[in-house]
């Protein structure tokens, strides 16, 4: 805000010097018959050219020479101090040429002592701005205005006496402008025309009409045209449902129970042309039990379907079906797969445990940290893009929870062997599962982190879920957590009744 403020200041400070270099000089540089015309003294005695050469003096030119006469003339003659000039017009009926004279003597004087002021307060201003002074610059800016508005007053005077008007009149003028009513000086008769209003005001009320009337019709056919599809499509809906073939009673097939009556199926028209094969059948979701693991076994390819970066070394690839909505199997939360590069000697397998949750059908996760030496990891990070295809076997593992186990868990790991806990721990929470669970979790920095986001979201979600993590590297961090590995003593803090 200062900076932006001095800105400001600086940009008013231009304005004002560049209105001081123009508006004095211009008035400052009377000729020698107008100034013994105001003087008619000087001229008797002789004295002009002397009296004119003393205005030259001085920094101030002029203005500063006849500023400082002035000032010593009105000391010496303890004269009052000059009143308004139009108040004192509005007091002639008439303008004799001695008393226009004075006037305009007085007006003369009033423009140098108003620039003079106003080369003061913008020098004033000037010196005070950089300073952050801001009881100098409001004084300043006091002396602008003063100046100004004296200097604005005499100019005006000296128009209005060149151009002849009578005294009331001029003084009349001064006033209105001065309290901003129309008809001033400066502020022409508004010309009338339609309605009292000038031709361009009436034609943007008409234009700004015509648009209002516009939108309105518009409006008007849009919902009309929107009531029109809506009826179409209640009517396209009876055809329909009037279409379908009704299932067989349930009183017709208990009367024949060894030859139950088939399902008619609608098939879309064209349907081998959509889809040259017959889509596959998803296997069946099974009831989640932990005794043993699902027996079906699945092999094929999967499409990565998104790569997500969780952390500089760790990326998650979510992997579908490349024809099908559902994946082609099922798997239990902490469950793994097996993913196969074809090389020219023989196959090379490596197995990732499915981060994602069972209850998402449409794809699975899995969650790899890059390894300098891993080639399979490395051939994930550096080469395999979205889109691509990869072979899988799965699912494999017996390392499950599924909640039938027990009412209650503990679950604690390092690093990116948090991706089977991840899998326990969406899919009970997806479940709405009441029992308490627990999160031990230990990298290395805030940056190693994995899945944070997301575990301070569920925690916030679900009042059961407890994620407590520690850092192992976190000295002069701003990490205010735990520090650290698990100790047994730690262990038994964080989880009530452990054993």
């Amino acid at each position: 805000m200062t900076e932006r403020w001095k800105s400001e200041s600086v940009a008013r400070l231009v304005v004002l010097l560049s209105m001081v270099a123009f508006a004095p000089t211009g008035m400052a540089q009377v000729s020698k018959e107008e100034h013994l015309k105001h003087h008619p003294e000087l001229a008797k005695d002789g004295k002009g050219d002397e009296a004119t050469k003393e205005e030259g003096k001085g920094p101030g030119g002029m203005m500063g020479g006849m500023m400082g006469d002035m000032g010593k003339m009105m000391e010496q003659m303890g004269a009052p101090k000059d009143r308004e000039l139009y108040p004192e017009l509005m007091r002639l009926p008439d303008l004799p040429p001695e008393k226009r004279a004075e006037v305009q003597a007085k007006a003369h004087e009033r423009m140098k002592s108003g620039a003079a002021l106003l080369a003061t307060g913008v020098k004033e201003l000037s010196d005070a701005a950089p300073g952050d002074d801001f009881a100098a610059m409001q004084t300043a800016t006091h002396k602008v205005r003063e100046g100004l508005a004296e200097f604005d007053s005499g100019l005006a005077a000296h128009r209005a006496l060149a151009e002849g008007g009578e005294p009331r009149n001029v003084a009349l003028q001064w006033f209105r402008k001065e309290m901003n009513l129309a008809g001033g000086a400066d502020f022409p008769t508004r010309p009338q025309g339609v309605f009292g209003m000038s031709t361009f005001h009436f034609f943007s009320m008409a234009l700004l009409i015509a648009f209002a009337v516009a939108m309105f019709v518009m409006y008007f056919f849009k919902m009309r045209r929107a009531s029109g599809l809506l009826e179409q499509l209640a009517s396209d809906a009876g055809k329909a449902s009037s279409a379908v073939v009704e299932p067989p009673a349930p009183q017709a097939a208990a009367l024949n129970p060894g030859n139950p009556a088939p399902q008619i199926v609608p098939v879309a028209p064209n349907a081998s042309s959509l889809s040259p094969t017959a889509p596959v059948k998803p296997p069946e979701f099974p009831p989640m039990r932990s005794t043993t693991e699902p027996v079906e076994k699945w092999t094929g390819k999967l499409r990565v379907d998104r790569i997500l970066e969780e952390t500089p070394e760790v990326k998650t690839f979510r992997l579908a079906a490349p024809d099908n909505v559902a994946l082609p199997f099922v798997y239990y939360p902490g469950q793994f797969l097996t993913i196969s590069l074809p090389t020219d000697d023989k196959a090379i397998k490596r197995s990732y445990t499915i981060a994602s949750t069972p209850t998402q059908r449409h794809y699975c996760s899995i969650t790899v940290k890059r390894e300098e030496l891993g080639l399979v990891s490395r051939y994930l990070h550096d080469d395999v893009e979205e889109g691509d295809l990869l072979e899988v076997a799965a699912p494999n593992g017996k390392f499950t929870f599924t909640g039938e186990e027990a009412d209650s868990i503990v679950l604690i790991g390092g690093g990116v062997g948090i991706t089977p806990l991840m899998s326990v721990i969406r899919y009970l929470t997806d479940l709405s599962w009441d029992g308490q669970i627990y999160l031990l979790y230990c990298c290395r920095t805030t940056r190693d982190f994995i899945f944070r986001t997301e575990l301070e979201r569920l925690q916030e979600l679900h009042s059961n879920l407890n994620v407590y993590a520690s850092m192992t590297r976190e000295a002069g961090t701003i990490w205010m957590g735990l520090r650290g590995y698990f100790t047994e003593g730690i262990v038994g803090h964080l989880v009530p009744e452990i054993e």
